[in-house]
């Protein structure tokens, strides 16, 4: 028992002293990250795509906070026109979502620059005849981009971008699928904050 005592004691004695010899400063795993740009954004967006081949608007808006390059946000979007389903009973389709959005500037400081996002959010689509509502369907829905971002001024940048929604968790909805549901098109976002 006396040994082991001993042996504990010499263990922390040791630790102890490696300890004071270091310096105070901690080391984590992002100390070489310095962060020289902390601010935030927002503003409104279009997106301009074809679903089941009809012309489909998408209107809304979003925000964030930049670290660095990099940011984290949210976003919301719907559907302004309502979209046509050919079946037996004709429906128009209302589509909505909003969520987390992150993405990554890159070289920021440059006038005119590339950027890539993702958009990851929950929703709904809606079927329905004049007034009358056939089925509604909760949405996952995933929205990847690249683009380019032009900054006008310190506080206002213009973004452009290809994007693709692509939602999942369509089940109950009369004559409409996944496939029909999935965007590809183009994305404009005016943005304003400190850049």
């Amino acid at each position: 028992m006396k040994k082991i005592t001993l042996l504990f004691a010499a263990l922390l004695l040791f630790s102890a002293g490696g300890i004071m010899a270091q310096d105070d400063e901690i080391r984590t795993i992002f100390s070489e990250t310095e962060i020289v740009r902390i601010s935030g954004f927002g503003g409104p967006e279009m997106s301009f795509s074809m679903m089941n081949g009809d012309f489909a608007h998408f209107m809304g808006g979003g925000g964030g906070v930049l670290f660095n390059n990099f940011f984290i946000g949210g976003y919301g979007t719907g559907l302004t026109n309502g979209i046509m389903y050919n079946s037996d009973d004709p429906q128009i389709v209302e589509y909505g979502h909003g969520g987390l959005w992150f993405g990554y500037e890159f070289n920021y400081r440059n006038a005119i620059h590339p950027v890539v996002s993702l958009k990851t959010g929950w929703g709904g689509v809606e079927s329905k005849t004049g007034y009358t509502h056939y089925y509604d369907n909760s949405v996952f829905v995933v929205t990847p981009m690249i683009g380019v971002e032009a900054n006008i001024t310190k506080f206002f940048k213009v973004r452009l971008g290809a994007e693709c929604q692509v939602a999942t968790g369509v089940g109950n909805l009369d004559g409409i699928n996944e496939k029909d549901l999935l965007a590809p098109g183009a994305n404009l976002s005016f943005l304003f904050g400190w850049f």
